[in-house]
């Protein structure tokens, strides 16, 4: 009783914390380039509909949210931000569960202190609001190995756990295979304990479950071969083992550690599958919640492999791989702890380990932390304080000034443009015009002398230029 209590006060001031910084983020960080595409969608244009940058659910959230709070950073991003907090109690509700204190308290750490992760709660992408989906049908699905007993409560489980996963799926398809999975998974459970659908409400229930789970795949692989035919699919990388390395070495963040370092983690990660494997194999232990992550792990990464063999389809990399971090995390943890209570380790075997792998979370990032810009979009970092500067200088103007600009920061000047009614010509992405009043470009870029550098901005190493 009292660990839980003070697993609750860590977790609420953990969670109340990521939640102010998640909140000041959205507040204040520059709109990005697929930000800023998503909201020409939700003002009529058609372009960027049938694409890749449209993540369906958050782009209507995006609709709903700009309607009723206006068009501003924080509420377009107010949903992933408001589905941040689903994630916290979604982990917390699964990790409560852990008895060993440091592997709930190394949870804790490779859940919430992801850098990487939490940017996309600040952003209005589709992926923080999949992630916070994810590990609702995630506690949903774990929850149901405690009630087998009751086949009515068993179901509706069932129902919320396909529920969930199938809004983490429409927030972004890259979660296909773990929708695949968690469907799978389901099938399987019933299949092994056909007894526990007793009731003719459980068994209707259920299969209303497996119904809406079947037909949100059909969609979604209708949609993903549309996108694959306009070529929208070309993003990732040719291995699995580069996917790995590609999300570890995101959730460095700006830190550059040594290449063997991404390798470890991804070596220790695949050998870590094979251990969980022969254990399970051993014990036949096809009932526990560690078994349940492993198959839907093991589901999601031959999922991959197939879809690479049959149709040359991309590993996931980078931001389109975050699925990964939760998944990994809870497998690790639910692995590690049931190994050190069925082979009775001793703490002074795995508490340096753990212990040392908990500091280098919180180390990293305590380094990553920052309230000026998110690693994926880090050149657009300073485009709302450039914008800023270009309405000062305009203010007083009669007329509409003209924009040039490198092709990166088209469509986050023309955010800007409409929301903060700038006396501008929308920008366009056909390269610098050295005609234009203003140009806003990287410094790499060369200028001529007929312009004057009005601000430098060094963290991006862009400059806003007037013509003189």
């Amino acid at each position: 009783m009292k660990n839980l209590q003070l697993n609750i006060i860590l977790f609420i001031v953990l969670g109340i914390s990521l939640f102010i910084y998640v909140s000041y983020r959205a507040q204040h960080l520059s709109f990005t380039h697929d930000e800023s595409l998503s909201f020409t969608i939700i003002n009529g244009d058609s372009t960027y509909i049938k694409s890749a940058n449209n993540h369906i659910l958050n782009t209507k959230l995006m609709k709903v949210s700009s309607s009723i709070f206006g068009n501003n950073e924080l509420a377009l991003r107010l949903p992933n931000v408001l589905s941040f907090i689903l994630y916290l109690f979604s982990g917390f509700f699964i990790l409560k569960t852990i008895k060993t204190k440091l592997v709930f308290y190394l949870g804790f750490a490779l859940l919430y202190l992801n850098p990487f992760l939490i940017d996309y709660f600040s952003l209005a992408r589709g992926y923080g609001l999949s992630i916070a989906f994810l590990s609702l049908s995630l506690a949903f699905l774990l929850e149901q190995i405690s009630l087998k007993s009751n086949g009515t409560e068993y179901a509706y489980k069932v129902l919320l756990s396909m529920a969930a996963a199938s809004l983490a799926l429409w927030s972004n398809f890259t979660l296909l295979n773990f929708f695949l999975g968690v469907l799978i998974v389901q099938l399987f459970i019933i299949v092994k304990n056909k007894n526990i659908l007793v009731s003719k409400l459980s068994k209707i229930i259920f299969f209303t479950a497996i119904l809406l789970g079947l037909v949100n795949l059909t969609f979604s692989i209708k949609m993903l071969m549309q996108l694959n035919d306009l070529n929208q699919l070309y993003f990732g990388e040719d291995h699995f083992l580069d996917s790995l390395k590609s999300i570890i070495c995101s959730s460095f963040y700006r830190s550059f550690y040594p290449n063997f370092y991404a390798n470890i983690f991804s070596y220790l990660f695949i050998a870590s599958i094979f251990v969980v494997f022969l254990v399970i194999i051993k014990n036949k232990d096809f009932e526990s919640k560690l078994f349940i992550l492993f198959l839907n792990l093991a589901i999601i990464i031959l999922g991959l492999y197939l879809e690479n063999y049959l149709f040359s389809a991309k590993f996931p990399t980078e931001r389109t791989s975050l699925f990964f971090v939760p998944l990994i995390a809870l497998f690790l943890c639910f692995a590690l702890e049931h190994i050190i209570l069925y082979y009775g380790f001793k703490k002074y075997i795995y508490y340096p380990v753990v212990v040392s792998f908990s500091c280098f979370i919180i180390i990293n990032f305590s380094k990553a932390a920052n309230l000026n810009y998110s690693k994926t979009f880090f050149n657009e970092a300073n485009s709302k304080d450039a914008l800023e500067l270009i309405q000062h200088l305009t203010c007083n103007s009669a007329s509409n000034s003209t924009i040039s600009n490198n092709w990166i920061f088209e469509p986050v000047i023309n955010y800007y443009i409409f929301t903060n009614n700038l006396k501008l010509n929308k920008a366009n992405r056909n390269g610098i015009n050295l005609n234009a009043d203003f140009i806003f470009t990287f410094n790499a870029d060369t200028i001529p002398e007929f312009y004057s550098k009005k601000q430098e901005f060094q963290l991006t190493a862009t400059s806003v230029w007037q013509r003189n």
